[in-house]
């Protein structure tokens, strides 16, 4: 058994294209077939302009925030793998002289970076914050034993991690700033979707209105000419699984695989960070998301209820031990 049921765009490209849509074909067909109200009409034409400029203003804002992103990425990566040199070396130092007696380094040196006498093992560097925290406090570390007149560490050196630090801290504040104007822009953007929504309902219903008395294969074909999206779902008992991937700090990610391994689909995420599956049967799922730069997300036992709103945000961290 299957259901025809009429589906409104669920993101701000399809939104649009469903406008424009509308917009092209009235102004193409002849007076005879204008499916749509005068009313309607003149809102297309002022909306489609207001929705299309904030739309690129919102992209725009995405694009410099993306690039910025994976510059910051790039270089928090760099500043990682420093870190975790600086405190290797400084435990095999400690090691090295304990087993010479040379008193250069001791097992309390590591109090000067944060770190216990006895600490011996990496501290977490997984975040943003976390690179950021233990970062200074290496340098801060490393600064005070060298004016105490002890040896300072090597591969890296003090300059040489200040360096890829002060670049990464500089791109994370960048980032920042980027992100806040992509937010006002995406709120500017988002108070226009109820209007958008409405019109399309509008226009949708104007539509089917005007084709009213064909048969419902030829209302639906005529329908769809004006930009109706319909889907015909074969189980009564399924539903869709909807969300949006984004990195630590709230940008969208792009070209996300997500994957629902035991029913064969994936998807890409849009620009938007968006995903979507139609037509998943009831049920509990595995669902994988991959993205190369990106630590691999695994979420088990996603459930999928039919006549319910499904949806599955998820957070990707930067992949430090590429």
């Amino acid at each position: 058994m299957s259901t025809t049921t009429r589906t409104l765009p669920n993101s701000i490209e399809k939104r649009l294209t469903a406008i424009l849509h509308a917009k092209e074909t009235k102004n193409v067909v002849p007076p005879e077939d204008m499916a749509i109200t005068p009313g309607v009409a003149t809102r297309i034409d002022t909306f489609s302009v207001t929705y299309s400029v904030a739309k690129d203003a919102m992209f725009l804002a995405l694009g410099e925030q993306v690039k910025k992103t994976y510059e910051k990425n790039g270089l928090m990566r760099i500043t990682t793998n420093l870190e975790k040199d600086c405190i290797k070396n400084l435990n095999m130092a400690i090691r090295r002289s304990e087993d010479t007696g040379d008193g250069l380094f001791e097992r309390k040196d590591r109090t000067y970076y944060g770190l216990t006498p006895e600490q011996d093992t990496l501290p977490k560097l997984t975040t943003e914050e976390e690179v950021m925290i233990w970062g200074m406090n290496i340098l801060k570390g490393e600064a005070a034993r060298i004016a105490l007149g002890k040896t300072p560490l090597v591969q890296p050196d003090l300059a040489t991690l200040n360096n890829w630090y002060q670049q990464f801290r500089t791109a994370n504040n960048e980032q920042t700033v980027l992100k806040n104007n992509y937010d006002k822009s995406q709120e500017a953007l988002e108070a226009l979707k109820p209007e958008a929504d409405t019109l399309i309902r509008d226009i949708w219903d104007d539509v089917e209105n005007f084709y009213r008395h064909h048969d419902i294969e030829s209302k639906r074909r005529k329908c769809r000419e004006w930009g109706v999206t319909y889907i015909t779902r074969q189980n009564t008992q399924s539903s869709d699984l909807t969300g949006t991937v984004q990195d630590e700090s709230g940008t969208p990610i792009e070209n996300v695989r997500v994957e629902i391994p035991s029913l064969g689909k994936f998807n890409n995420t849009t620009i938007e960070g968006h995903y979507e599956f139609i037509d998943i049967p009831e049920g509990k799922y595995l669902v994988t998301f991959t993205k190369e730069g990106y630590a691999r997300q695994t979420i088990a036992d996603v459930e999928v209820k039919s006549g319910k709103e499904n949806i599955l945000d998820i957070v990707l961290l930067v992949d430090l031990d590429l």
